[in-house]
């Protein structure tokens, strides 16, 4: 599967060809991944050089905690949204409010313009 993927890739990566991750999209895609999610890592080659002699348990145990942590704040935000219906409520409101302002201005320019005002 994809484990035994990572790893032959890992070890081929550092004899000298950091990019074949690029030829294998599964092992790409979580390297990708891994590096756009970590502020540790600059590119994908960074966490190859990194987990070059890591198994694929521990990679992945490494990928999901990353992962969990970005998405963290996001989570947080959500059940704090959710739990606040009035908030919510006043944010859509306002954004109503501004679409309707937007829009009555734009019919007015149009009305001008066709002559129908």
């Amino acid at each position: 599967g994809g484990g035994c993927q990572l790893v032959a890739f890992a070890r081929s990566a550092h004899r000298g060809n950091p990019l074949l991750f690029q030829e294998r999209p599964g092992v790409s895609n979580l390297v990708t991944l891994f590096a756009a999610s970590s502020p540790e890592y600059d590119s994908p080659e960074d966490v190859v050089q990194a987990f070059g002699s890591a198994d694929t348990l521990e990679f992945k145990k490494e990928l999901a905690e990353v992962v969990v942590n970005l998405l963290a704040p996001i989570q947080d935000n959500l059940v704090r949204l959710q739990q606040d219906e009035g908030f919510v409520r006043s944010v859509l409101e306002q954004g109503r409010r501004a679409a309707a302002a937007q829009a009555a201005e734009t019919m007015e320019e149009v009305r001008s313009v066709v002559g129908i005002a």
